[in-house]
């Protein structure tokens, strides 16, 4: 796909920064909005800049709060606002894919963020098939959970099929449980978050077919089979709705900046991943909990009694509207302590306007009140 466009060239801005780098020994700010997708496509852009050799800083950019003052360095941002950021680059995701120049600013707007940025990268540098699944998986964490039936835009399922057809990834029909194809199918469903069976998770599963998921999930056999993407990795094939959630878990445990920084260092996620599965006996606890006492609401927000050190609050938030607890959007505050932890990587301008004083801990803003 091109970024060339009448009075703007993305490749050839982007080069004129890795130029400017090079040669001024300037740093580069990479500003990402705290989602998956904007912190692991950013993740993907300071690749090139530590490829290159140059000097890049990564930070969260928080919509309403964090104003971008910036005039010694170049910045990149991602789904970043225009308005408060002079000179820069930014790329944001939309329905369509094009550029405009709007004052001193560069915007690029794409139809498919991973797969524009993944573009354009692939210009300076060569992109290693894992960093790719990792875009993929960061684009489908925001399409989770699987049973609320969101659908990929035309442009996601272009790049999928072009990674498909790349052999980076493969695109399989099967029930919507993590690791269908990998584990027993027994051990599959005992282990999956997405979709997670209430009377099967983290308990002793006798025989599974697919006509007893239907009757769990309360699917018609014929609305059963998805697409399931599996990435072709070390002669292993990794789930990529697993690896949306290890997103979900690194930027609640260590901010967008840290997922951002683990697309330089792709063993990260492998940490990610323990991390994630390791709490599943705490999850299922809290499931239970929550299954016979309900969820307290205070200042019209869900509550939900966990150690945000522990257990991923984005996660967690993600399985609640899978399973109809909380409403789609809805803000789920962890309480521990004497204080509050609202997720960063699930939040909206209008979220964060609701709070006011409040401190950065990880991926969460933490509140001493409500």
């Amino acid at each position: 796909m091109s970024l060339r466009f009448e009075g703007v060239n993305a490749e050839e801005t982007l080069r004129r920064v890795l130029q400017w780098g090079k040669e001024e020994k300037g740093l580069v700010r990479i500003i990402s909005a705290g989602d998956p997708e904007s912190a692991v496509t950013a993740g993907l852009i300071a690749r090139l800049f530590k490829s290159s050799e140059i000097e890049f800083e990564i930070l969260n950019y928080l919509p309403g709060i964090s104003g971008i003052k910036v005039t010694d360095s170049k910045v990149i941002g991602v789904n970043i606002p225009t308005n408060e950021c002079q000179e820069c680059i930014i790329f944001q995701s939309a329905g369509s894919t094009s550029a405009v120049r709007i004052k001193f600013n560069y915007l690029i707007r794409l139809a498919c963020l991973p797969a524009g940025i993944l573009d354009l990268v692939s210009e300076f540098d060569i992109v290693p098939a894992e960093v790719k699944g990792m875009l993929v998986a960061s684009m489908l964490a925001l399409h989770t959970p699987r049973l609320l039936g969101r659908e990929l835009s035309s442009a996601e399922k272009e790049f999928i099929k072009q990674l498909s057809n790349e052999g980076v990834l493969s695109v399989v029909k099967a029930p919507p449980i993590i690791n269908w194809l990998n584990l027993p199918k027994e051990e599959a469903v005992r282990l999956s978050i997405d979709a997670l069976l209430p009377n099967m998770f983290m308990s002793g599963v006798d025989a599974v077919d697919e006509e007893s998921i239907s009757k769990e999930l309360g699917l018609t056999p014929d609305k059963l089979l998805n697409d399931n993407y599996y990435l072709k990795t070390g002669g292993v094939n990794l789930d990529l709705y697993l690896l949306s959630y290890v997103s979900y878990w690194l930027s609640d445990m260590v901010g967008s900046e840290g997922l951002a920084s683990a697309v330089i260092t792709p063993k990260f996620w492998d940490w990610g991943m323990y991390g994630l599965t390791r709490t599943y006996k705490s999850l299922k606890g809290i499931l239970d909990a929550v299954s016979s006492q309900g969820l307290e609401k205070k200042g019209g927000y869900f509550i939900v009694k966990a150690n945000p050190r522990e257990i991923s609050l984005s996660v967690l938030a993600k399985v609640f509207t899978g399973l109809h607890l909380i409403d789609e959007g809805s803000i789920l505050i962890g309480e521990w302590g004497r204080n509050y932890y609202v997720p960063i990587a699930l939040m909206s301008k209008d979220h964060v306007k609701k709070f006011n004083e409040f401190s950065i801990c990880g991926g969460y803003l933490c509140l001493t009140e409500l």
